[in-house]
């Protein structure tokens, strides 16, 4: 994820370097919520997993999960690259799971550290891990609400210069839509059951709406625009959440 950030600084998200090390991080990142999952459900049957389809898209793990598969998908030397920004909010959550993991299973087997020593560090470890825990879910969410903002650009972008309907650009548009619609999807099931995207999207709500009301040099009918523009976004987003299971009927 480092390496993807800096040479993707120097030469370009498009660079066949830096779409390396992001598919590298993309894939590390799938088979690691793919093990937790697996150990979550390790009790469950395949078949009932699938049966309970609406109750697991509402585990975060398997949100996150879903959310790496389309990036590894769309970041290739075919469609291109895609910007670290989006890996941040998982290298924020590595950070804190590595020295959980140290801290269960790895640091009473480290040769050469006294039974005192490991409850020093085990103090350390557990002293940072609550008193940033939270702040660190919170900069985890602002990065996954602020990634829509770099697909709001190339979609504007492409319905202003009508590469939408031009077919040279059709697999680039398949790439823009497809993100920019899971990061809309992904957020809003965040949002759904996460109180930390919650107040995120309620503060940059209150902000812009202080902004273009109280602004004199915005003018009264493209207030009214974004009015109804806001009214219609919460409207057709508010049909973005989880189906509820289906109730099963008791045999009598």
């Amino acid at each position: 994820m480092a390496l993807n950030t800096v040479v993707s600084t120097f030469k370009g998200v498009d660079s066949p370097r830096a779409i390396s090390y992001y598919n590298l991080s993309a894939l590390s990142i799938i088979i690691t919520y793919s093990i937790v999952i697996r150990q979550t459900y390790k009790s469950k049957p395949i078949t009932f997993l699938f049966s309970q389809l609406p109750s697991l898209l509402k585990d975060d793990n398997v949100q996150y999960l879903l959310l790496a598969i389309v990036y590894r998908l769309f970041s290739s030397r075919f469609y291109g690259g895609i910007s670290s920004f989006t890996l941040y909010p998982f290298g924020i959550f590595a950070v804190f799971h590595a020295l959980t993991y140290f801290e269960t299973n790895i640091l009473r087997f480290v040769p050469g550290v006294t039974y005192a020593k490991q409850h020093q560090i085990s103090g350390t470890i557990a002293k940072f891990i609550k008193d940033y825990n939270e702040r660190s879910l919170f900069v985890a969410a602002n990065f996954e609400v602020l990634s829509i903002a770099t697909f709001i650009w190339p979609v504007i972008k492409m319905i202003l210069t009508f590469r939408l309907i031009r077919p040279s650009y059709f697999f680039q548009n398949i790439k823009t839509i497809s993100l920019f619609v899971s990061l809309v999807v992904f957020n809003k099931l965040r949002f759904n059951q996460n109180k930390y995207t919650q107040a995120l999207i309620g503060s940059y709500d209150m902000r812009l709406n202080q902004y273009i009301y109280n602004s004199p040099l915005i003018p009264a009918s493209l207030k009214q625009s974004v009015t109804r523009a806001r009214a219609a976004a919460i409207y057709y987003l508010s049909f973005i959440k989880v189906p509820s299971a289906p109730v099963q009927k008791k045999r009598s």
